[in-house]
Protein backbone atom coordinates (compact mmCIF):
# COMPACT_ATOMS: atom_id res chain seq x y z
CA UNK A 1 0.00 0.00 0.00
CA UNK A 2 1.57 3.26 -1.12
CA UNK A 3 0.84 6.63 0.37
CA UNK A 4 -1.11 9.06 -1.79
CA UNK A 5 0.51 12.38 -2.81
CA UNK A 6 -2.17 14.45 -1.08
CA UNK A 7 -1.32 12.71 2.19
CA UNK A 8 2.29 13.75 1.76
CA UNK A 9 1.18 17.35 1.21
CA UNK A 10 -0.96 17.25 4.37
CA UNK A 11 1.88 15.77 6.44
CA UNK A 12 4.47 18.27 5.15
CA UNK A 13 2.17 21.26 5.60
CA UNK A 14 1.28 20.12 9.12
CA UNK A 15 4.95 19.91 10.02
CA UNK A 16 5.60 23.34 8.54
CA UNK A 17 2.71 24.92 10.46
CA UNK A 18 3.84 23.34 13.73
CA UNK A 19 7.45 24.47 13.22
CA UNK A 20 6.39 28.02 12.30
CA UNK A 21 4.04 28.28 15.27
CA UNK A 22 6.70 27.04 17.69
CA UNK A 23 9.31 29.42 16.23
CA UNK A 24 6.88 32.33 16.53
CA UNK A 25 6.00 31.40 20.11
CA UNK A 26 9.67 31.16 21.15
CA UNK A 27 10.39 34.49 19.43
CA UNK A 28 7.54 36.24 21.23
CA UNK A 29 8.57 34.66 24.55
CA UNK A 30 12.18 35.84 24.11
CA UNK A 31 11.00 39.41 23.39
CA UNK A 32 8.68 39.27 26.39
CA UNK A 33 11.46 37.94 28.59
CA UNK A 34 13.77 40.82 27.65
CA UNK A 35 11.22 43.64 27.66
CA UNK A 36 8.56 42.75 30.22
CA UNK A 37 10.34 41.09 33.12
CA UNK A 38 12.97 43.74 33.99
CA UNK A 39 11.36 46.09 36.48
CA UNK A 40 8.04 44.32 36.38
CA UNK A 41 6.16 44.73 39.62
CA UNK A 42 4.02 41.60 39.33
CA UNK A 43 6.03 38.44 38.58
CA UNK A 44 3.04 36.25 39.46
CA UNK A 45 0.91 37.84 36.75
CA UNK A 46 3.77 37.48 34.26
CA UNK A 47 4.12 33.79 35.16
CA UNK A 48 0.36 33.48 34.72
CA UNK A 49 0.60 34.99 31.25
CA UNK A 50 3.44 32.68 30.25
CA UNK A 51 1.60 29.60 31.53
CA UNK A 52 -1.55 30.61 29.63
CA UNK A 53 0.50 31.15 26.48
CA UNK A 54 2.19 27.75 26.78
CA UNK A 55 -1.14 26.06 27.48
CA UNK A 56 -2.90 27.67 24.51
CA UNK A 57 -0.01 26.95 22.13
CA UNK A 58 0.35 23.32 23.14
CA UNK A 59 -3.40 22.80 22.95
CA UNK A 60 -3.51 24.32 19.47
CA UNK A 61 -0.56 22.22 18.27
CA UNK A 62 -2.13 19.04 19.60
CA UNK A 63 -5.38 19.94 17.83
CA UNK A 64 -3.58 20.54 14.54
CA UNK A 65 -1.83 17.19 14.89
CA UNK A 66 -5.03 15.25 15.67
CA UNK A 67 -7.07 16.87 12.90
CA UNK A 68 -4.38 16.28 10.29
CA UNK A 69 -3.76 12.73 11.46
CA UNK A 70 -7.46 11.97 11.03
CA UNK A 71 -7.44 13.74 7.67
CA UNK A 72 -4.60 11.54 6.43
CA UNK A 73 -6.37 8.45 7.77
CA UNK A 74 -9.54 9.43 5.89
CA UNK A 75 -7.59 10.08 2.68
CA UNK A 76 -5.79 6.73 2.99
CA UNK A 77 -9.13 5.01 3.68
CA UNK A 78 -8.00 3.67 7.04
CA UNK A 79 -10.99 5.40 8.67
CA UNK A 80 -14.28 6.10 6.95
CA UNK A 81 -15.47 9.68 6.70
CA UNK A 82 -18.57 8.79 8.74
CA UNK A 83 -16.28 8.14 11.71
CA UNK A 84 -13.54 10.72 11.09
CA UNK A 85 -15.51 13.86 10.35
CA UNK A 86 -17.48 13.92 13.65
CA UNK A 87 -14.21 13.45 15.56
CA UNK A 88 -12.58 16.27 13.60
CA UNK A 89 -15.50 18.63 14.27
CA UNK A 90 -15.45 17.73 17.96
CA UNK A 91 -11.73 18.49 18.24
CA UNK A 92 -12.10 21.78 16.36
CA UNK A 93 -15.10 22.76 18.51
CA UNK A 94 -13.14 21.99 21.67
CA UNK A 95 -10.16 24.03 20.48
CA UNK A 96 -12.26 27.02 19.53
CA UNK A 97 -14.29 26.92 22.71
CA UNK A 98 -11.25 26.43 24.90
CA UNK A 99 -8.87 29.01 23.41
CA UNK A 100 -11.37 31.85 22.92
CA UNK A 101 -11.90 32.68 26.58
CA UNK A 102 -12.21 36.28 27.68
CA UNK A 103 -11.08 35.48 31.21
CA UNK A 104 -7.68 33.81 31.07
CA UNK A 105 -7.21 33.27 34.80
CA UNK A 106 -7.75 29.52 34.72
CA UNK A 107 -4.24 28.59 35.87
CA UNK A 108 -3.40 29.10 39.53
CA UNK A 109 0.31 29.75 40.13
CA UNK A 110 0.01 30.86 43.75
CA UNK A 111 1.59 28.56 46.33
CA UNK A 112 -0.85 26.65 48.53
CA UNK A 113 -1.77 28.32 51.82
CA UNK A 114 -0.77 26.51 54.98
Amino acid sequence: MSIQPISCVVIISTGAVIILLLAYNFYVMSIGNKNIFPGSGAPVSMAQTILNSIQATSQFLFGIFVVNLLLVMIIEKVVTSEVGIPIITSVIGFLLGRTQKKDSTNVDVKPPQK
